[in-house]
């Protein structure tokens, strides 16, 4: 592995009508998911990641893209069932046309991906710890919305990674821009020296992070675009 650790990670938007080429590798049980959605915009939206998520994992173990099979761990974080290396880590994030995933072979990864949008101060209220309202509070006021979104990006990539999720609440853990990395986390002294951090801006309006749990080695992250 050398020393960095090493982490592929794929951006795309979906475009319209792309739903159907990537449905042919879906399997039954997500095709009959798909159909549940009410707006076809989110249905299309929902095929292509989950058909991307499927033909980029194809292709790092070498299968064929509608033999993988999903299990689910106790927090809710899918994983590949079967013959694939152990340590073999993934992880998908969506929102509004835009996707990307993370795939490692060597340690856990997580990652997200938010459009920058408006937001109000509640919102940030809820979103933030307090420490990082007081790093919030510094930025001036044209750079706020855009530092809001760096901020969670980067604590929802670790929430993700950590295989938690939303179970771990917002405010006992603190992240930091200027790294960026962990600051501090409820009751674990030693957990923010384990992760390292890496953020992108893939598309215009979109901020983007990756965590991995490194414990302490470099982390190269190796960005694409798919067509």
């Amino acid at each position: 592995m050398g020393m960095d650790t090493l982490i592929q990670a794929w951006v795309w938007e979906a475009r319209a009508g792309e739903g159907e080429a990537f449905r042919s590798v879906l399997s039954e049980e997500e095709a009959r998911r798909a159909d549940r959605f009410f707006s076809a915009i989110d249905r299309e939206r929902w095929v292509v990641a989950r058909g991307r998520t499927r033909q980029l994992l194809a292709e790092v173990v070498g299968v064929d893209a509608r033999s993988i099979v999903f299990g689910i761990e106790a927090g809710g974080r899918p994983f590949v069932v079967g013959d694939t290396p152990a340590a073999l880590s993934f992880n998908l994030s969506r929102s509004e046309n835009v996707g990307a995933l993370a795939i490692s072979h060597h340690v856990q990864v997580g990652i997200d991906i938010e459009a920058v949008r408006p937001i109000n101060d509640e919102e940030i209220a809820w979103a933030l710890s307090p420490a990082e309202r007081k790093q919030l509070d510094a930025v001036d006021s044209d750079k706020r919305l855009e530092t809001f979104f760096r901020f969670w990006t980067l604590k929802e990539a670790y929430m993700k990674g950590t295989g938690l999720g939303a179970s771990l609440p917002l405010h006992d853990f603190d992240v930091g821009l200027d790294g960026p990395k962990l600051l501090r986390v409820a009751r674990s002294l030693d957990e923010p020296a384990r992760w390292s951090f890496a953020e992108a801006v893939p598309f215009a309006r979109m901020r983007a992070a990756i965590t991995a749990r490194t414990d302490g080695r470099d982390m190269a992250v190796n960005w694409r675009r798919c067509d």
